[in-house]
């Protein structure tokens, strides 16, 4: 093949990966790569595939290839930096950026990024001190605006917050997820000086921003299948994996229910490892029809599943676990799609154990359309109530057929009673008692997810009863979760 075909190819994979189809995007960096293993832009273009579904090993796997390839590339260090951020390891991401400014000192978006890890790891005077001569000058870029209004907002600088944001808002070319996370922060700091109307509005505007075809029927058959497949007739014929290790402990529930927080609880146990969202289990899902040989896709290819092809699964998980949390004899998982997963779980895991975290539905659903998440459903406040009682239905439906043990936990009750919970929680994952779970904010750990400034600090209630608010504008979202019959609106 010639180098103007291998081109036009991997310029048509960056671009099927820009419009949003990863799959595809791969398939063909891969075959451009199996044919030439050094192609520079094929092996980035995979590492950021993999950092897009968050799997920072296989990331950093085929970035550092490319650094071995183009050491003096900055942009190939800001990558790795991100890769590195979404690890946790924030030095090693500083190191990163560092490296990259030497490289190319102009390199506007690694001083954003380093500003961002600085604020991250609670350290705001540093992160203002290198980002101040641009804003002062006026020539910041958007994500630095973005981190800017985030350190801005520490200091009780709303209102000086809000005007940068508009500036920026106003440029009709800029990027859209940063225009995301502008409308979100404005809309965070109206709410701070109680205008609640424009808050809103700018948390209307960002998930606008982020808004996706939503297909209700699709998602609703979706679950029907699951229910259909794992049925209590079908569950006692299906194989199951003899390893029947307790490591693996699944957080499950919707987005902004509380699991960073339960899992930073665990994590500060000395036997235990938080491992965060990772897409193991899911990718598993994913490749299972093909990685069995079956001619059914998910879920219905179940059926041929052997006690050896689960035993074989289970160990690949839990070789992953066993990496990340070293020498931890619990290790969590919080993707947040464990909770469509149990019963998959169930077969491949006889020992894992489950916590179960729900919220009021108002507060849950309300608190996803001010995070302007990236789910298809997560734009319309109708549609998040479809999606909740799903959740709902599926989670009733694992209850009554699953023989996993699954811990029921409130959001409300723990924030009221922590001492409580919080016992209970380490009692459940068969861990003795420690003290330092109290004090889990005092746990040395990076968190990554939107929560991650949160779990910095003591329990607090200020998240409970917040739609309260906003309750003018809330009777799509009462009407459609009161609704048996509402089935979303498709856009």
């Amino acid at each position: 093949m010639s180098s103007l075909q291998q081109s036009i190819k991997i310029g048509r994979a960056y671009k099927l990966f820009e419009s949003g189809d990863s799959f595809n995007a791969g398939m063909l960096a891969e075959r451009i790569v199996k044919r030439e293993p050094k192609n520079l832009a094929a092996l980035r273009l995979l590492g950021l595939i993999a950092l897009g579904a968050n799997d920072p090993m296989r990331a950093s796997s085929y970035l550092n290839k490319c650094i071995a390839l183009c050491p003096r590339d900055a942009r190939l260090r800001w990558d790795l930096a991100r890769v590195h951020l979404v690890e946790g390891r924030y030095d090693a991401a500083i190191a990163c950026y560092d490296k990259s400014l030497k490289l190319k000192p102009d390199f506007i978006e690694a001083v954003t990024g380093k500003a961002d890890v600085l604020e991250r790891r609670g350290d705001p005077e540093a992160a203002r001190a290198l980002i101040e001569p641009y804003i002062q000058a006026g020539t910041e870029e958007i994500g630095m605006a973005v981190v800017y209004l985030k350190l801005e907002q520490r200091a009780g600088r709303y209102r000086e917050g809000i005007a940068l944001a508009d500036r920026h808002l106003a440029d009709a070319t800029a990027d859209p997820l940063a225009q995301r996370h502008l409308f979100a922060m404005n809309a965070r700091a109206y709410e701070k000086v109680e205008d609640y109307d424009k808050a809103f509005e700018a948390y209307t505007n960002a998930n606008r921003w982020m808004a996706q075809p939503f297909d209700p029927v699709g998602y609703r058959d979706k679950v029907d299948e699951l229910v259909e497949t794992f049925s209590a007739q079908n569950m006692p014929l299906l194989s199951r994996s003899r390893n029947h290790s307790e490591l693996p402990i699944f957080i499950a529930c919707m987005p902004r229910s509380g699991s960073t927080l339960v899992e930073q609880i665990i994590h500060a146990h000395p036997r235990a490892h938080g491992a965060g969202e990772i897409p193991h289990l899911n990718r598993m899902i994913l490749e299972l029809q093909g990685t069995i040989g079956s001619i059914q896709t998910y879920p219905a290819c179940i059926a041929d599943l052997t006690e050896r092809n689960l035993d074989e699964l289970s160990k690949s998980y839990l070789d992953v676990l066993k990496r990340m949390g070293r020498s931890a004899v619990r290790v969590t998982n919080k993707h947040l799609d464990n909770y469509a997963h149990l019963a998959m779980v169930s077969l491949l895991f006889p020992g894992a154990r489950v916590i179960h975290i729900h919220r009021d539905p108002l507060d849950n659903c309300f608190s996803c359309f001010m995070a302007a998440l990236k789910a298809p459903w997560a734009s319309n406040l109708r549609n998040m109530a479809f999606a909740y009682r799903q959740y709902q239905r599926v989670m009733q439906h694992w209850r009554e057929v699953l023989d996993l043990p699954i811990l029921d936990v409130a959001y409300e009750d723990l924030v009221d009673d922590p001492d409580r919970w919080i016992r209970e929680i380490i009692e459940f994952c068969g861990l003795e008692w420690d003290e330092r779970c109290l004090r889990y904010y005092e746990a040395d750990r990076n968190v990554l997810t939107i929560s991650y400034d949160q779990v910095r600090q003591p329990i607090y209630k200020a998240a409970v009863k917040r739609y309260e608010k906003y309750e003018a504008f809330l009777g799509p979202l009462r009407e459609a979760l009161a609704s048996d019959d509402w089935i979303g609106d498709p856009h």
